[in-house]
Formats: C-alpha cells, sequence, structure tokens
C-alpha cells in the first residue's frame, strides 16, 4: 500500500444508487410533461454530468422559477428513495474496512450534500470517511479536481501520493488533473471506453483490495 490517502466516488462505486436517481429524474420528468428514456438519460445526463439548466433548457424549459420548481420536486424524491432503498454495491464495506486500516480515507462525490446525509442515515457511510466532499463544497463538479483537491487540503496530504477510485470517464479525468493516482472500477453503468486514461483498472471491488489495498 503505496498511497498517502485513498478516496472514494460514491455513486455506482461503492453504493447503488444509478438506478434509483434515474427512477426520481425520470418520473419528476414526466411530471413536468417532458418524456425520456433510460437511454437517453445516461447517455446525455448522467455520463457527461450535465447541468440541470442544460438538460432541462433541451427540453424547452428555460424559465428559472420552473427550473427550481423541478429540481425541489426532483430532490426530495430522490432523497426519499436513498433513505428507504439505498444499497451497498457488493464488497463495498468490506473494501471500505480494509482501507481504512491502511491510510486515511475521503469520499469525493458529485452528489449534493443532502443526498449525501439521506444515504448516511441509511447506511451510516460517514463513519469510513475522515473527509467527504460533495456538490457543494466543490468550485466546479468533475471532470474539474476541484473536490479532490479540497479533500487532499483538508487531510494535509500530497495528491500525487493519493489514489482516486471512481466508475465514470469523469472520475478519470478529474483523477489525473488532480495528479492523483485514476483508478477506473468497472460498474453495471460504466460506458465503454471508460478506462481511457485510467492508469489502474479494476473489475471489481474484490480486485480493488487484492491490487491497490495490500
Amino acid at each position: 500500500m503505496k498511497y498517502d490517502a485513498v478516496f472514494f466516488d460514491l455513486d455506482g462505486t461503492i453504493i447503488e444508487t444509478i438506478p434509483l436517481w434515474q427512477r426520481a429524474y425520470l418520473e419528476t420528468l414526466q411530471e413536468f410533461g417532458i418524456k425520456m428514456n433510460v437511454d437517453d438519460f445516461m447517455s446525455k445526463i448522467y455520463v457527461t454530468s450535465q447541468p440541470l439548466i442544460e438538460a432541462l433548457a433541451e427540453q424547452g424549459v428555460v424559465d428559472a422559477p420552473t427550473v427550481q420548481k423541478f429540481r425541489a420536486q426532483r430532490d426530495q424524491k430522490y432523497c426519499e428513495i436513498l433513505r428507504e432503498e439505498v444499497k451497498w454495491i457488493q464488497g463495498a464495506e468490506q473494501t471500505l474496512r480494509s482501507a481504512k486500516k491502511k491510510a486515511p480515507l475521503g469520499l469525493i462525490t458529485g452528489s449534493w450534500r443532502p443526498y449525501v446525509e439521506a444515504t448516511d442515515a441509511r447506511l451510516n457511510l460517514s463513519k469510513y470517511f475522515e473527509v467527504i466532499v460533495t456538490a457543494n463544497e466543490m468550485e466546479q463538479g468533475k471532470p474539474h479536481p476541484s473536490g479532490l483537491l479540497i479533500a487532499a487540503k483538508n487531510l494535509q496530504v500530497n495528491p500525487v501520493n493519493c489514489i482516486y477510485i471512481g466508475d465514470m470517464p469523469f472520475d478519470i479525468a478529474a483523477a489525473n488533473a488532480a495528479g492523483m493516482t485514476s483508478c477506473l472500477l468497472w460498474g453495471k453503468d460504466t460506458p465503454v471506453g471508460a478506462d481511457g486514461g485510467a492508469q489502474i483498472v479494476c473489475k471489481d471491488l474484490e480486485e480493488v483490495k487484492e491490487r491497490i489495498l495490500t
């Protein structure tokens, strides 16, 4: 184990939230009279980390009050789902317990803090992490490295001596931009080609334990 800190992404990396986020987002779109299928949502919004205001503008929704109303309804729905249904990805807790014995851990997620708090209420994930950085604290979302650099600064470690583990191309781009070792963890929704640029590629969390945490 050669890292001063190990940083993890959240959604799709250690917890199974992507289908829950899809449901909250798509159901709210439907309530606003907008139809979108799962494939379009994943390719046009999720994988590209498209800001809400841009996603709604493409559907003809441009006035600020409607955007804010949509955001509030979507977020309320999603937090309710998280508190009732969110689950760990298989092997996540064992991986975190192993990692915590080796180095300080950080969580860096593009999710908003209320989402993380709702998840924490069900899974108590915060017990594993010395620092948690959410979209609320980031200057810009991934692939910008600001969240990763904030986490490293809070732990007083050099980013060059850290690793960031995530399941999406923007996780890899953010890690590389921060100067961290980038590790792609193949997940259920990781797109083809996401491993381009990744310094380490793992097929599952068991491989993360074997290759990174020993």
